[in-house]
């Protein structure tokens, strides 16, 4: 497992590059250009051109898996939508005031928005809610947002829907299909949609139609040293992580819980080289590249996109 520098500074997701005050695409070459936003702090709430908008904090964005052309975009207590076709970028959900109150579009407000990972079908944007502690689902069609897990407090609790709690939840990522594609049976149930959370509490599974939160793995007095930020998944199930404490990139296997150091030291710095040699500041978030086996990390600490190449184990698909 390499890890090395890459041409520029943010978030690799599918379509480009999240850097502060706009977008970014990489395209050949290491091409860079910037999609959208002025570089100006102070937010516009209306629609605009890419040209024209202000982003505030840029903290998520999600690829629109039905137009993967256009995305949306985490802009501190709001949900902007970017189409890059019309050039329009317009906010579907929150307020400039903070808050945990649902209702259609700015009628809804958010504490802050970390993570986000849509459906397949684009039908529904689900929001990791940090700043109020709650996972919330918002309607792309309607603009209706829900919440749909966490009472809202600070504290570990597993349960169904707003019976649970989720502390600080950060970067969401939804489980991959497994190998077989056999239809569903009495014997042999459709299997459930899982949404994997990391929070200031461990990593969290969601399963969307029972609404049921469980604790994959939790950090607490033996294991307080993991602070788990980033988060996305592979072909085989497992999971990749970034931990902000150990400042390292796992893999995690949610069957067996299995946490496995694939990149870092441990220790704060910036090294390239080996893994297990290799140096982050802040790992902050990633994204898995299957068609490359590598995960981009941005390693915010150190103000660069960095990428390490991932065990060829992580992308053999397995049975269920």
């Amino acid at each position: 497992m390499e890890t090395e520098r890459f041409s520029c500074t943010g978030t690799c997701t599918r379509t480009g590059w999240l850097v502060a005050g706009g977008w970014r695409l990489a395209g050949a070459a290491d091409v860079v250009i910037t999609v959208c936003g002025t570089g100006e702090s102070e937010s516009n709430y209306g629609a605009c051109s890419s040209s024209e908008v202000n982003f505030l904090t840029l903290y998520a964005a999600c690829v629109d898996p039905i137009r993967p052309c256009n995305f949306y975009i985490g802009d501190a207590k709001l949900i902007r939508y970017v189409d890059t076709e019309s050039d329009v970028i317009s906010v579907i959900a929150g307020s400039r005031y903070a808050g945990d109150a649902d209702g259609i579009g700015a009628a809804a407000t958010f504490g802050d928005v970390y993570g986000m990972a849509c459906t397949n079908d684009g039908a529904q944007l689900y929001v990791a809610d940090c700043g109020q502690s709650l996972l919330r689902a918002v309607n792309v069609r309607s603009h209706a947002v829900t919440t749909v897990a966490g009472d809202g407090t600070q504290r570990f609790a597993d349960g169904i829907g707003l019976e649970c709690a989720i502390y600080q939840p950060r970067k969401l990522a939804f489980a991959r299909p497994t190998a077989h594609t056999a239809p569903p049976t009495a014997a042999k149930p459709a299997e459930p949609t899982v949404l994997y959370i990391t929070s200031q509490d461990g990593i969290r599974q969601f399963e969307i139609e029972s609404g049921r939160m469980t604790t994959c793995y939790r950090t607490g007095s033996g294991n307080s040293q993991y602070f788990f930020s980033g988060i996305a998944t592979t072909p085989s199930g497992h999971l990749v992580i970034s931990c902000l404490i150990t400042k390292s990139i796992y893999s995690f296997d949610p069957r067996t819980t299995k946490l496995e150091r694939l990149a870092g030291t441990g220790s704060i710095g910036f090294a390239d080289g080996p893994g297990t040699a290799a140096k982050f500041r802040k790992p902050y978030d990633l994204a898995v590249v299957d068609s490359e086996r590598v995960t981009y990390v941005m390693d915010s600490g150190n103000r660069r996109v960095r990428c390490v190449t991932l065990p060829e184990s992580l992308f053999v698909y397995r049975s269920s």
